[in-house]
């Protein structure tokens, strides 16, 4: 009985024993599956925070951040540079009777700023821009920006159209009475700014939630610089008296400030001092704004920018208007259509520099007649890269036929 006691006891040990070394193995195998879906995990915990879908549920992404604007109608900029035939583009929604828009609703800022002490190019420049654009967007206009731009004579009834429906004199009485009237089109806003670039715009997008539209205006340099000799003179006849001496050796561009350096005696017009009016400027401008088919667009900006050329617009204006408002969501009516062939195709005398009814076609080649050859070097000399850029042919022959 006692031996076989002992051989039972012995048994049970050994089967013991089995059985411990197995449960090491599975708890090892175990461990090992563990240990190798952690390091996996970790591994790959960088891409999938990347990733565009783990952004939005998580909430570090600008696409979670701005995917609430979207019910709301769009807020339409065309954000663009001082003569680049914005003014002829905007009156797509100026002439628009269900946008409310506002021509240039960032000239104010130049004067708040002086008010405030607040220095040029600044990120406080910049946030008063801001504030300006997040109250248009809610209707919601403060009484000094209301005084400023309606004291101010580019703010003309022709350029704000919509005021002319509100009241005999086209003008703004109010800054209530300007956001009553706003809060009547429902959210369909837009204007034309020429103080801004996407670093400004990107916060009323990603932190605001705003729906914004953004239309940029690009244009061959030599076109703008043209232009802008062409409103110097005509406007500036003094100071431009005082860098004429320079011409014959330098051209005109770089004495009258419009190349890179600003000579002190144009430093008083108050353009030289409120725009970006230097070829240098604009094509810097240009580089880091714009935003080609094939470039992959940020987040924040998919399906809210739509790069126009001066160029193309002057040559087919109506095919580039029904690309602008289907960008924007909203058809181009009959009434529209007639107004942009009207005001492209104009026979009228009228030659004046703010005149919207030209024929732009005409319009857009005209540098080629107006700047001499050292003057296109110089700009070239600048702008090469982003003539390439944009595709502009770096010599004297433009896409366009001359009419």
């Amino acid at each position: 009985m006692q031996m076989f006691s002992r051989q039972l006891t012995s048994a049970l040990a050994d089967k013991r024993r089995h059985i411990g070394r197995f449960s090491l193995t599975v708890l090892a195998l175990s461990a090992c599956i563990l240990f190798g879906i952690h390091l996996q995990y970790w591994t790959n915990l960088s891409t999938v925070k990347e990733n565009a879908v783990f952004k939005a549920i998580t909430g570090t992404s600008d696409v979670r951040k701005s995917a609430k604007v979207d019910e709301s109608p769009p807020f339409i900029i065309l954000m663009t540079q001082w003569r680049f035939g914005s003014t002829a583009l905007g009156e797509l929604f100026n002439q628009n009777q269900e946008l409310f828009y506002i021509f240039e609703s960032l000239f104010p800022t130049v004067t708040l700023r002086k008010l405030k002490n607040v220095t040029q190019n600044t990120p406080e420049s910049k946030e008063i821009a801001r504030d300006i654009l997040r109250g248009f967007a809610k209707c919601n206009f403060k009484t000094d920006y209301v005084n400023i731009l309606s004291h101010w004579s580019g703010s003309a009834p022709g350029h704000n159209r919509g005021l002319c429906l509100n009241s005999p004199s086209c003008r703004m009485h109010s800054a209530s009475a300007l956001g009553d009237f706003c809060t009547e089109f429902k959210g369909r806003l837009a204007t034309k700014i020429i103080h801004a670039d996407l670093d400004l715009l990107k916060p009323l997008v990603v932190e605001d939630g705003i729906n914004l539209k953004i239309i940029h205006l690009v244009r061959d340099p030599r076109g703008a610089a043209s232009s802008r000799i062409n409103y110097l003179n005509f406007n500036n006849p003094r100071n431009v008296a005082k860098a004429r001496p320079f011409f014959p050796n330098l051209g005109r561009l770089k004495p009258l400030g419009l190349l890179d350096d600003i000579p002190e005696y144009m430093l008083p017009i108050q353009e030289i001092n409120d725009n970006n009016p230097t070829v240098r400027g604009l094509c810097q401008w240009i580089r880091e704004n714009t935003k080609r088919s094939s470039d992959p667009l940020p987040p924040w900006l998919q399906g809210r920018y739509h790069l126009v050329f001066y160029e193309d617009f002057a040559k087919a204006p109506l095919t580039e208007a029904n690309k602008i408002y289907n960008f924007i969501g909203m058809p181009l009516n009959p009434e529209l259509k007639k107004f942009v062939h009207d005001m492209t195709h104009s026979n009228s005398s009228d030659t004046s520099l703010f005149s919207t009814s030209k024929d732009e076609h005409k319009t857009t080649n005209k540098w080629m007649k107006y700047l001499t050859v050292m003057e296109e070097r110089q700009i070239i000399k600048e702008c090469l890269d982003v003539l390439q850029l944009l595709g502009y042919e770096p010599n004297r022959t433009w896409i366009l036929p001359e009419s």
